[in-house]
């Protein structure tokens, strides 16, 4: 199949996919307004720029009259994204809208573009069965953020040393007061002595919050190197400290990366991960509310978490998009 791609702020979700779709044989075309992840850009076919949307729409004219696509993904958000394209995308070929993580007027409030968009596009696809039952009467397949294949790491070529504190790690965006504040895990991981690294977007007066905490750390890594780097941690974290709608229906990235870098998780008021945890055993469910655990994960558990990536990688996207159509 030929693919256009089309994000705002291309994100791994979507590099994911469209990775996948490249290695097993299509071509996927890329427009977005910008790259979240560099150092992956060599893996994508043909990566197009837009500024504003007038530009979008004059762009997606111009590469679907140069090109004849098979479909076009409309990675989220903002939604008019999916109403823009559904209006300049010819109208034989499909607009597949990918829900990624995204809440409906979350951060944007503009609802009324997302019932538009919902309304024109020709399928949907949701990063979890979560969001799947946000829109039970759409077309839609459930394709979850897992790693390809071809992105998981190699094991290393020596025994990494796990002598000293326990080591933490988190993935993702951080905050301070909403449904990413991990600054109370902080507060805990820092008195029992041990080592709390969160590797995300954080706003500097957040960062120096939590590397208020002896042993805290915020920063931020390209994509291949984060892999890399999780496989000399102890514990991956998946969820929140305090319950959240965003979480009970969410199923992300991170997960799949700790699981990728054969990195056992911790997972915290996040349903559909602990399934998969349960499932795999490559890790530990914590109750709402009751402490991390200060033990290294078993050797086996870690073995679980190698079997767990190769088990869980991401395949046969093409064949799920074109099940939403069928």
């Amino acid at each position: 199949m030929r693919i256009l791609a089309i994000g705002n702020t291309f994100c791994i979700r979507a590099f994911k996919q469209s990775i996948a779709l490249g290695y097993a044989g299509h071509r996927v075309d890329v427009l977005a307004r910008r790259l979240n992840h560099s150092d992956l850009a060599p893996m994508l076919g043909m990566v197009t720029f837009w500024g504003d949307l007038d530009t979008l729409a004059a762009k997606i004219r111009s590469m679907c009259a140069n090109v004849e696509y098979d479909m076009v993904q409309v990675h989220a958000e903002p939604a008019i994204m999916g109403t823009i394209a559904r209006k300049h995308v010819p109208s034989n070929v499909p607009v597949i809208y990918d829900m990624h993580d995204s809440d409906f007027g979350r951060g944007y409030g503009y609802p009324e573009d997302e019932r538009e968009c919902f309304e024109c596009v020709d399928g949907f696809v949701f990063p979890s069965q979560g969001y799947r039952e946000l829109l039970p009467d759409h077309r839609g397949v459930v394709i979850p953020s897992a790693v390809p294949l071809e992105l998981i790491p190699a094991p290393p070529d020596c025994a990494i040393d796990r002598r000293g504190p326990v080591r933490y790690v988190y993935e993702g965006g951080i905050g301070i007061g909403n449904y990413r504040d991990y600054l109370p895990l902080a507060h805990q991981i820092s008195r029992e002595g041990n080592l709390f690294h969160l590797y995300g977007p954080c706003r500097d007066d957040h960062r120096a919050e939590y590397e208020a905490n002896k042993g805290v750390s915020v920063g931020r890594l390209n994509y291949l190197n984060l892999l890399d780097t999780l496989r000399g941690y102890d514990w991956g974290y998946v969820g929140t400290p305090v319950p959240h709608a965003q979480w009970t229906r969410a199923l992300p990235n991170k997960i799949f990366d700790y699981l990728a870098a054969g990195l056992p998780c911790i997972v915290q008021n996040c349903p559909e991960a602990a399934a998969i945890i349960e499932y795999t055993e490559a890790g530990v469910v914590v109750p709402d509310g009751q402490p991390l655990p200060t033990e290294r994960p078993s050797r086996e558990m870690r073995s679980a978490a190698v079997a767990a990536s190769r088990k869980l990688r991401l395949l046969n996207v093409a064949e799920s998009l074109q099940s939403i159509l069928e």
